[in-house]
Parts: structure tokens; sequence; C-alpha cells
């Protein structure tokens, strides 16, 4: 017969692999440094007050070299055009182009010769385009698509 010692390191190691097969389900993961409970709506969650997201470094060549990247992949290049790129179908610098879409008006902001600190505002019915010296612009070419 079981010693009632044996019965009770055998039910803690059952107890402790259920365990851990439940933790092993979790639907996304959170990394944090105050234990909060990752977002439901994200695979990974990221949380700091203090440090930020490091993504992958590479050389244009060795991005390059990647096969079959995912649509969305994202790296860092150090060499040439240094910055962040992105993969869909092709790879593309972020923030790369003068031409902004708005997908929900079906409208084309031709932003060229605005500069990065300009202020670009809707005010229900046009649009105005500030500088940072709040001196106003010519308001951006809109065209409508059909």
């Amino acid at each position: 017969m079981i010693n009632q010692n044996k019965m009770k390191h055998i039910l803690l190691l059952f107890a402790t692999a259920l365990i851990l097969c439940i933790q092993s389900l979790a639907q996304n993961i959170g990394i944090n440094d105050d234990g909060s409970t990752p977002n439901k709506s994200a695979m990974l969650d990221v949380k700091s007050n203090s440090k930020g997201l490091l993504i992958p470094r590479l050389t244009a060549a060795e991005r390059l070299d990647i096969v079959n990247p995912a649509t969305g992949l994202m790296a860092f290049q150090t060499d040439g055009t240094k910055g962040f790129y992105y993969y869909e179908t092709t790879w593309k610098m972020v923030g790369s182009g003068n031409t902004e879409t708005d997908p929900f008006f079906t409208a084309n902001f031709d932003l060229t010769g605005s500069l990065t600190s300009d202020i670009l505002k809707f005010d229900g019915t046009k649009y105005t385009c500030t500088r940072q010296d709040h001196q106003p612009k010519p308001s951006p070419t809109l065209s409508l698509r059909p």
C-alpha cells in the first residue's frame, strides 16, 4: 500500500503538471515589468514605461537575403539608407512616400513640398495645412477617386 507522504508527492506532481499544461494553452503573451495581463486582442503585448522595443538590425544585404519574408515583417537597416523597412509584396521604407491614402474616404492627399512639422487639419468641410510656426499654407491637393 502507498504511504501518505508518497501519495502527497504524487498528487503534488500531478497538480504541477496540470497547471503547466493549462499555462501552455495561453492565447497570448505579455512582456512587462508590472505583472499586468496581456491585452486579449494581441498575440504579444509588450508594455514598459522605461524601455523600448528593439527591432532586428540588418544590413541591406541581410534584409534582402531573407527567403519568403512574411507580409508585415519589419527590420531596421543599418547601412545605406538607414531606417525601418517592412515587407508588403516588396520591401518598403516606413514613411518614405509623399502621398497618403485614406481608405475610408478613398481620397488621395498629395503632401509634396510639405515638411514633417506641417500640420494637416480637417474641420469637417475642408482641409488646411499649417506650418509649425502657424503660418497658413495653401491647402494640399485633394483628389477624390470614383
